[in-house]
């Protein structure tokens, strides 16, 4: 149960970190921020926090059962 948990958790936070473009060049973040309208950044934004967060949770959990 618990690497369902850490896997569940680690799925979320790569979610995340590829919907906020973290594995992007400086020059390539900055391009995409200008020209991507302002209704989808809103959109990706939301999207990164709720899988972020489920991320983060479950991982909490993973680390929860195991040490109990």
């Amino acid at each position: 149960m618990v690497t369902v948990f850490l896997i569940i958790g680690l799925i979320g936070l790569g979610i995340c970190s590829f919907v906020v473009y973290s594995f992007m060049y400086q020059a390539q973040q900055r391009a995409t921020f200008k020209t991507e309208a302002p209704a989808k950044r809103d959109v990706r934004v939301k999207v990164a926090a709720v899988s972020g967060g489920v991320g983060i949770l479950f991982i909490l959990l993973a680390a929860l059962l195991y040490f109990l």
